[in-house]
Order: C-alpha cells, then structure tokens, then sequence
C-alpha cells in the first residue's frame, strides 16, 4: 500500500505497517493460490477495502486532488505483486544510467 518505512535504529531494516500488513498477505495469498491480478482487484473493491491512492490522502489528511475513484486497479495489483519491497527485501539501483555523461 504505501512504501515501507525504515527503522530509525538499523537503517537496513524495514518497519512493517501495521495498519496495511493484512492487506497485503491477503494479496500475495490471493496469488500464491491461483486468483488473476483482475479477480484480486474485483474482490478488494467488493470488499470495500482502501485503494493505496486513498489510503496515502487519508493518512497526510488531504484531499485527493486528482479526484479520481477509489477503486483498485489492476496495474496497482500488478505493480504491488512485482515489488520486491512488499516481501521485506531492501531494492536500490533498479534504475541508473551507464553513464553520467549520458542522461538516458
């Protein structure tokens, strides 16, 4: 849902949300057990559980100003399934350039 926070003690460690930790095993179960990206989302927002999007507006008490719905979306599910993040690894360097003299 929202990114994992550090521990403010160990650097190297990462703090679990309490508040999304649920949440996020029933989606990773949801896989392991053979339920689609799609059929995760429909049944997220059958459920009436808080899109990520949603959630992070809720927790910094503002409004969304991109006033979209709050329904999951696939891409959301999809991109969550892919984040090493979610599983407790610390990812860096996913993205660098060859070199600083090339911007691409």
């Amino acid at each position: 849902m929202t990114s994992p926070k550090k521990d403010p003690e160990n650097r190297h460690k990462l703090i679990i949300d309490d508040n999304t930790a649920p949440i996020v095993r029933r989606i990773f179960e949801m896989r392991a057990a053979g339920t689609p990206a799609r059929g995760i989302t429909v049944k997220m927002n059958e459920d009436g559980i808080m899109s990520p999007q949603e959630y992070y507006y809720q927790a910094k008490n503002r409004k969304n100003p991109r006033r979209t719905n709050a329904a999951w979306s696939e891409s959301v599910v999809k991109s969550m399934l892919r984040n090493e993040v979610y599983i407790g690894n610390m990812v860096q360097g996913k993205v660098g350039t060859v070199s600083y003299k090339n911007r691409q």
